[in-house]
């Protein structure tokens, strides 16, 4: 797990492009807009600052279709738990350990992770992956333009 992969799962606005029209990699749901800032080690090599990568989602999703719904792992949690409180023990102590439960715990989490394929209107498409509260933002910005939904329900009974 990279340093992106621990702030993805801290950061409740992450987006997760899988594959599609638009870069893939760790973008933010800013308002209306997918924003994906510049890596800080590209910049670093390169000694100047690009712009940001911003995609305009306002009046632009046509179709929002589910792919998968990954519910929380409870065994993940306890092993994100056990693991930081261990850790948090060997280099601090008691203290450590309960500090480190608590980032185990944050971690791995009790996250329900939403695949989603999104289709805009200009013909471009994604696959992403985000929290479910990132997915109810999205799915808010679809139905102000009018977006049809598609879920693994009304998939399955077609």
């Amino acid at each position: 797990m990279g340093a992106e992969d621990i702030l993805y799962r801290l950061d409740p606005t992450k987006v997760r492009i899988v594959s599609g029209d638009i870069a893939e990699g760790y973008w933010d749901l800013r308002g209306c807009s997918l924003v994906r800032s510049p890596e800080l080690l590209r910049v670093a090599a390169e000694g100047e600052v690009p712009e940001p990568e911003q995609v305009d989602l306002d009046g632009q999703i046509q179709n929002l279709d589910i792919k998968n719904i990954k519910d929380a792992n409870p065994t993940g949690n306890l092993i994100g738990i056990g693991v930081g409180a261990l850790a948090g023990l060997r280099f601090f102590g008691p203290l450590g350990a309960i500090g480190g439960a608590l980032v185990g715990s944050a971690l791995v989490g009790n996250r329900h992770e939403i695949t989603v394929t999104v289709r805009l209107k200009n013909g471009r498409l994604f696959v992403a992956s985000m929290d479910k509260d990132v997915y109810a933002r999205l799915k808010l910005i679809g139905e102000r333009s009018g977006a049809t939904e598609t879920s693994i329900d009304a998939s399955l009974s077609k």
